[in-house]
């Protein structure tokens, strides 16, 4: 039903959107705080791990992109 790959996505925007406002935060909170909100997200540790990771590569595209400051 795509549900699920909505959690890892709205995980994903989530850490990046607090990232892009100077606010530190990890896949772990982010995970929980979608969670709260809608609790069929995130059931398996397969998506949390996918979550992670597509933080990590969001990171690094943006750092290419200089979309990231990482003084801040």
């Amino acid at each position: 039903t795509g549900g699920r790959q909505s959690g890892v996505y709205c995980g994903v925007k989530f850490v990046l959107d607090k990232m892009r406002s100077g606010q530190q935060i990890d896949a772990f909170l982010a995970a929980r705080y979608v969670t709260r909100r809608r609790p069929q997200f995130f059931q398996t540790q397969e998506e949390f791990k996918f979550l992670h990771e597509g933080v990590i590569a969001a990171m690094e595209k943006s750092r290419l992109n200089g979309n990231i400051n990482e003084n801040k």
